[in-house]
């Protein structure tokens, strides 16, 4: 009943679902008289009675669907109407994952009962931000068809394996896509709002053939050009997190919401203190330094004000906080066995924000700090400057030798100058125990060693 010629064509798996998209539908596999010729008096033998279809791509509401399976052949083919013959549906594939963030579902090769399987899903992103891969296809004694890696990776393509007498012909679907955005190295879709915080790198990417992006605000485009690009680059307006700027970008085809937030701050770069954000009631300390403090902000207003008392300051940001001058804390009574420390406060605003703002000054030995009726040692010759950040009115020193009995009060006074000093230019000291009271009202007991 054969002709001498047939034509055998085996259909191939579908493509795997791209990076936001859905997957592509698998072919039907068929015996024919006559070349690419699938109509009812030509076939001889077909694996189903239509191509199968690929899932569809997941929403913002809802995860993908998996693809349809291929239906039951047609009993038109020829023969397959007499006698003993089981017609077999094909298997769906998988549905991707939840919206609410999940990874796709896997799925077995061969699970039909037949050697045509079918694709798995793609993963779904939740609100969380969490990236979720695409499903696998899982074959037996044929290799894995991986889906999309979390984060936007694409499925691998179907397969079409000829494996000799113990497995025949074979084709299997495409593995899952996952999603095709990341903002910041987290997986974006369409009708999410994001935070961008500027003065943070934050790298806006795809893995679309479609790189193109723009960000707009109140319906005038403020940029634009493809992607991957670090939103900090482009100069965007921000507001504080009680009231950010909100743009719409558009990227890759898809449409989200991105939201601009920015801070004002004070950089203290002193190699302790470094970056403190200045917000609405926040109580700051800072401490000069020859080292720059700079009150700085992202915001549109740029001015400031400091009030102590009756002296007020004004300005415009960035400004460094050391070049104003500010009156530090200090000390009283530096006789005492405890000295009492006044403390120095600024009430102050800088873009709208209102905060306190302690100032405060220190004095070095060296590299060491000084702290009140603390001693320190110093080798008669060497080469040590006793220096300080206090305003010049309290740059000062006067040097005691000890009183009474060793007491560290009520030495006859030795010398006394400006600050900075070098010790070694001190021609009082000698081996043997002092004191040295500084203008600032600190003091601190002073141990010569040969």
């Amino acid at each position: 009943m054969l002709p001498d010629t047939i034509y055998l064509f085996v259909g191939r798996g579908g493509a795997g679902g791209t990076a936001g998209g859905g997957g592509g539908g698998g072919l039907r596999s068929y015996i024919s008289m006559l070349p690419n010729d699938t109509t009812t008096p030509q076939i001889i033998a077909v694996s189903g009675g239509s191509d199968s279809a690929g899932g569809a791509a997941g929403t913002t509401t809802s995860g993908g669907t998996g693809g349809s399976a291929s239906g039951a052949s047609s009993s038109s083919a020829l023969g397959f109407s007499y006698g003993i013959f089981t017609y077999r549906a094909g298997m769906s594939g998988s549905n991707g994952g939840a919206n609410t963030g999940q990874a796709g579902a896997n799925n077995s090769w061969g699970g039909s009962g037949v050697f045509n399987g079918s694709g798995a899903g793609g993963g779904g992103v939740g609100t969380s931000n969490v990236n979720f891969a695409g499903g696998m296809v899982i074959g037996y004694r044929v290799p894995n068809s991986d889906g999309g890696i979390a984060g936007g990776g694409n499925g691998n393509d179907g397969v079409l394996l000829y494996g000799g007498n113990t497995t025949g012909l074979i084709s299997m679907g495409g593995g899952g896509g996952g999603s095709p955005l990341t903002f910041g190295g987290s997986t974006v879709e369409a009708g999410w709002t994001v935070s961008y915080y500027k003065g943070t790198s934050t790298t806006l990417d795809t893995t679309d053939p479609d790189t193109s992006y723009s960000i707009s605000n109140g319906g005038s485009v403020v940029a634009s050009g493809n992607m991957p690009v670090d939103i900090d680059t482009l100069g965007l307006t921000v507001g504080p997190s009680s009231s950010p700027t909100s743009y719409t970008v558009v990227a890759s085809g898809l449409t989200f919401t991105m939201d601009g937030v920015g801070f004002t701050r004070i950089y203290n770069n002193d190699g302790n203190s470094g970056t403190s954000v200045v917000a609405e009631g926040m109580y700051i300390v800072f401490t000069r330094s020859a080292n720059p403090a700079t009150l700085s902000t992202d915001f549109v207003d740029t001015a400031y004000t400091l009030v102590s008392g009756s002296t007020t300051l004004s300005g415009s940001m960035p400004v460094d906080l050391n070049s104003l001058n500010l009156t530090p804390s200090y000390y009283t009574d530096p006789t005492g066995p405890s000295p009492s420390l006044v403390t120095s406060t600024y009430t102050g605003t800088a873009s709208g924000a209102s905060f306190t703002l302690e100032v405060n000054a220190n004095t070095k030995l060296g590299l060491n700090t000084i702290w009140p009726g603390y001693s320190q040692t110093y080798t008669a010759g060497s080469s040590v400057v006793l220096s300080t950040s206090y305003p010049t009115a309290q740059a000062t020193y006067n040097l005691y030798a000890k009183g009474a009995g060793g007491a560290d009060f009520g030495g006859t006074l030795l010398e006394s100058g400006n600050l900075p000093v070098n010790l070694n230019t001190l021609e009082s000291l000698n081996p043997g125990g002092y004191t040295i009271i500084l203008g600032s009202g600190e003091w601190f007991p002073l141990i010569v060693t040969s």
